[in-house]
């Protein structure tokens, strides 16, 4: 299977899901047309993240397990010097435009030694949630050159999740 040119950076291929059916293409003999693998691919990622939605741990035989686990961000660094949170810049901008009624926002961005507002994560109790591929287990040549990255409509909806007061508990590193 040969990986396309052009990404540069800590993952530097490129490989889709063309490169894969195509791979497949050469290797079976009836194979499936391309738009009816897409959709069970489709099927298949939807319920595995409703699955971890809900706190489910998932096994897929060949590929590892998949899961949602809470962790607790790192405070200080290695120096031991402490990390601060990043800034909210919605709460920070309200909070100022109260403080400073009358001000336009590039006069207000002009004062010096201004208070910033962090996030505190009051929500999630200061934990955050990360999607997990556990491939450890697993007899894939080269697994380390792959990474599980969820679509963003699953990452919004875990993070609806983590802010409604539910009962879902999700393991933690």
């Amino acid at each position: 299977m040969n990986r396309s040119e052009g990404a540069k950076g800590k993952y530097n291929a490129n490989v889709a899901s063309q490169n894969f059916y195509r791979f497949y293409l050469d290797n079976v003999g009836k194979p499936i047309p391309y738009s009816i693998l897409i959709d069970i691919y489709k099927d298949l990622m939807h319920g595995l993240s409703t699955l971890m939605l809900e706190g489910e741990s998932v096994w897929i035989p060949h590929l590892g397990s998949f899961s949602i686990k809470a962790y607790m961000p790192k405070r200080f660094d290695k120096d031991g010097n402490f990390i601060k949170p990043p800034v909210d810049f919605g709460r920070t901008w309200e909070y100022w435009r109260r403080i400073y009624p009358g001000k336009t926002d590039a006069e207000i961005t002009e004062i010096e030694g201004k208070t910033v507002l962090r996030y505190e994560n009051r929500h999630s109790k200061g934990y955050q949630y990360k999607f997990i591929w556990d491939n450890q287990e697993v007899a894939l040549p080269g697994k380390g050159v792959y990474k599980f990255k969820p679509a963003s409509q699953y990452k919004r909806k875990l993070a609806k999740v983590v802010k409604s007061d539910t009962d879902i508990i999700f393991e933690t590193l």
